[in-house]
Protein backbone atom coordinates (compact mmCIF):
# COMPACT_ATOMS: atom_id res chain seq x y z
CA UNK A 1 0.00 0.00 0.00
CA UNK A 2 1.60 3.46 -0.65
CA UNK A 3 1.33 5.74 2.26
CA UNK A 4 2.55 9.02 0.68
CA UNK A 5 3.70 9.82 -2.72
CA UNK A 6 5.91 12.92 -3.40
CA UNK A 7 6.39 14.38 -7.24
CA UNK A 8 9.31 17.23 -7.72
CA UNK A 9 9.41 18.27 -4.01
CA UNK A 10 11.27 21.44 -3.77
CA UNK A 11 12.12 23.74 -0.44
CA UNK A 12 14.12 26.97 0.28
CA UNK A 13 14.89 28.97 2.52
CA UNK A 14 15.31 32.13 1.45
CA UNK A 15 18.22 32.28 -1.67
CA UNK A 16 19.03 28.77 0.25
CA UNK A 17 18.11 25.85 -1.73
CA UNK A 18 17.52 22.61 0.55
CA UNK A 19 16.31 20.08 -1.89
CA UNK A 20 14.59 20.15 -5.19
CA UNK A 21 12.88 17.90 -7.73
CA UNK A 22 12.55 15.42 -5.07
CA UNK A 23 10.26 12.15 -6.07
CA UNK A 24 9.81 9.10 -4.07
CA UNK A 25 6.51 7.25 -3.07
CA UNK A 26 7.00 5.35 0.48
CA UNK A 27 5.05 2.22 0.95
CA UNK A 28 3.94 -0.21 3.68
CA UNK A 29 6.62 -2.23 2.66
CA UNK A 30 9.57 -0.29 2.51
CA UNK A 31 12.05 1.27 5.55
CA UNK A 32 13.66 4.16 4.60
CA UNK A 33 17.02 6.16 6.89
CA UNK A 34 17.36 9.97 5.78
CA UNK A 35 20.98 10.65 6.63
CA UNK A 36 22.85 14.07 6.12
CA UNK A 37 25.06 16.17 7.48
CA UNK A 38 23.46 19.20 9.77
CA UNK A 39 21.43 22.01 8.14
CA UNK A 40 20.81 20.14 4.68
CA UNK A 41 16.85 19.90 5.17
CA UNK A 42 16.78 16.66 6.74
CA UNK A 43 14.57 17.94 9.91
CA UNK A 44 12.31 20.35 6.94
CA UNK A 45 11.80 17.13 5.11
CA UNK A 46 10.32 15.42 7.72
CA UNK A 47 7.93 17.94 8.31
CA UNK A 48 6.67 18.43 4.87
CA UNK A 49 6.07 14.41 4.85
CA UNK A 50 4.45 14.70 7.46
CA UNK A 51 2.36 17.58 6.75
CA UNK A 52 3.55 19.95 9.41
CA UNK A 53 4.99 22.33 6.58
CA UNK A 54 4.59 22.87 2.95
CA UNK A 55 6.86 22.34 0.33
CA UNK A 56 7.41 25.36 -2.32
CA UNK A 57 6.74 23.39 -5.21
CA UNK A 58 5.39 19.86 -6.42
CA UNK A 59 2.60 17.82 -5.46
CA UNK A 60 2.30 15.20 -2.11
CA UNK A 61 -0.24 12.73 -2.06
CA UNK A 62 -0.86 11.12 1.35
CA UNK A 63 -3.36 7.84 1.98
CA UNK A 64 -6.05 8.53 4.08
CA UNK A 65 -5.80 5.53 5.87
CA UNK A 66 -2.24 5.62 6.75
CA UNK A 67 -0.81 7.69 10.03
CA UNK A 68 2.70 9.14 9.75
CA UNK A 69 4.33 9.47 13.34
CA UNK A 70 6.99 11.93 13.60
CA UNK A 71 9.50 12.80 16.48
CA UNK A 72 10.87 16.01 16.67
CA UNK A 73 14.82 16.69 16.85
CA UNK A 74 14.01 18.33 20.44
CA UNK A 75 11.03 17.23 21.34
CA UNK A 76 9.36 18.93 25.06
CA UNK A 77 8.54 16.51 27.49
CA UNK A 78 6.61 16.77 30.68
CA UNK A 79 9.51 17.76 32.85
CA UNK A 80 7.81 15.45 35.83
CA UNK A 81 7.25 12.24 33.82
CA UNK A 82 9.53 9.35 33.78
CA UNK A 83 10.73 8.38 30.23
CA UNK A 84 8.58 5.17 30.29
CA UNK A 85 5.35 8.04 31.28
CA UNK A 86 7.07 9.97 28.26
CA UNK A 87 6.64 7.22 25.86
CA UNK A 88 3.16 6.24 26.51
CA UNK A 89 2.38 9.83 26.82
CA UNK A 90 2.18 9.62 22.50
CA UNK A 91 -0.40 9.56 20.07
CA UNK A 92 -0.05 5.97 18.34
CA UNK A 93 -3.28 4.07 17.73
CA UNK A 94 -2.36 1.82 20.20
CA UNK A 95 -1.16 4.25 22.87
CA UNK A 96 -4.78 5.88 22.75
CA UNK A 97 -6.33 2.35 22.51
CA UNK A 98 -4.42 1.87 26.98
CA UNK A 99 -5.66 5.27 27.32
CA UNK A 100 -9.28 4.26 26.86
CA UNK A 101 -9.08 0.83 28.37
CA UNK A 102 -7.48 2.45 31.74
CA UNK A 103 -10.49 5.14 31.96
CA UNK A 104 -13.48 2.82 30.95
CA UNK A 105 -11.75 0.24 33.35
CA UNK A 106 -12.17 2.58 35.84
CA UNK A 107 -15.47 3.79 35.06
CA UNK A 108 -16.32 -0.29 35.12
CA UNK A 109 -14.75 -0.91 38.52
CA UNK A 110 -16.72 2.48 40.20
CA UNK A 111 -19.83 1.44 39.26
CA UNK A 112 -18.80 -2.09 40.54
CA UNK A 113 -17.99 -0.83 43.50
CA UNK A 114 -20.97 1.55 43.88
CA UNK A 115 -23.28 -1.51 43.07
CA UNK A 116 -25.04 0.31 40.21
CA UNK A 117 -25.61 -0.73 36.62
CA UNK A 118 -24.57 1.80 33.34
CA UNK A 119 -24.83 -0.15 30.27
CA UNK A 120 -23.15 2.16 28.37
CA UNK A 121 -19.94 2.40 30.79
CA UNK A 122 -20.60 -1.59 30.61
CA UNK A 123 -20.51 -2.08 26.80
CA UNK A 124 -17.60 0.43 26.26
CA UNK A 125 -15.72 -1.70 28.92
CA UNK A 126 -16.31 -4.83 27.06
CA UNK A 127 -15.88 -2.97 23.58
CA UNK A 128 -12.61 -1.68 25.01
CA UNK A 129 -11.35 -5.58 26.21
CA UNK A 130 -12.15 -6.74 22.69
CA UNK A 131 -9.64 -3.95 20.96
CA UNK A 132 -7.13 -4.71 23.91
CA UNK A 133 -7.22 -8.43 22.62
CA UNK A 134 -7.52 -7.82 18.62
CA UNK A 135 -4.66 -5.02 19.04
CA UNK A 136 -2.50 -6.66 21.41
CA UNK A 137 -2.91 -3.88 23.72
CA UNK A 138 -1.74 -5.88 26.57
CA UNK A 139 1.43 -5.59 25.50
CA UNK A 140 1.99 -2.02 25.07
CA UNK A 141 3.55 -1.11 27.79
CA UNK A 142 6.12 -3.93 28.48
CA UNK A 143 7.31 -2.73 24.49
CA UNK A 144 7.52 0.38 25.48
CA UNK A 145 10.09 -0.21 28.62
CA UNK A 146 11.96 -2.32 25.88
CA UNK A 147 12.65 0.64 24.34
Amino acid sequence: MNVISLQNIEKSYGTRLLFTDVSITFTDQKRLGLVGINGTGKSTFLKILTGQMESDKGTIERNGKATIHYLAQTPVFDEGNTLLEAILDGDHPRLQLVKRFDKASRDYHYIQEQGVSDGHIERRYMQCLEEMDAQDGWQVEQEARII
